[in-house]
């Protein structure tokens, strides 16, 4: 039997696959639903999340609002949602007085991309995928290359639709603005 080692970088910006024979496994991150204040939190492409505060905050502020939408949704809770790839912050203004900034970094959805591989691949239980910035990197084992270039083949894909669907959405975005102007 062979066993093939994969470790493959997909850049989601760029369309860049590379595959290598590694020994490395990576872990899959899964986003939570909501998060507790924290200096730094990432945040799904195309998904929400809530940050629950630990004090009420009277304003809210987003660095970059075509990264992610930001919403106070109540005094103590805030709606993210990723619309870019990137990153962005948001600064808080709590009624205490003292201000709170958090980093947000927005990522491809590895989850999905892991659900995907293994419903179509169900005998490869071994590959592993981890959001990092605008990439997919896919780690772990499989029974022979055919499955290594399968396991990349269908990766890409996910990438580059994953990219089409931002840059169109972005596109209906700024078609929209100029629209109400």
């Amino acid at each position: 039997t062979y066993f093939g080692l994969l470790a493959v970088f997909l850049c989601g910006l760029q369309g860049i696959v590379q595959a290598h024979n590694v020994a490395s496994v990576a872990t899959t991150d899964r986003i939570n639903d909501s998060h507790e204040m924290a200096s730094s939190m990432n945040v799904t492409l195309g998904k929400s999340t809530l940050l629950r505060l630990p004090s009420a905050i009277s304003r809210i502020s987003v660095g970059n609002p075509n990264v992610a939408d930001v919403t106070l949704t109540s005094a103590n809770e805030v709606y993210i949602l990723g619309k870019m790839i990137g990153t962005t912050n948001i600064i808080l203004w709590p009624r205490n007085g003292s201000t709170r900034v958090v980093d947000i970094t927005v990522l491809m959805d590895a989850a999905a991309l892991q659900d995907k591989l293994l419903e179509i691949m169900p005998e490869e239980t071994d590959i592993h995928v981890k959001a990092a910035g605008d990439s997919l990197v896919l780690s772990g084992t499989v029974s022979d290359t055919v499955k290594v270039d399968r396991a990349v083949a269908l990766a890409d894909t996910y990438v580059r639709t994953s990219v089409l669907g931002m840059m169109m959405s972005m596109q209906g975005n700024v078609g929209q603005g100029a629209a109400g102007q």
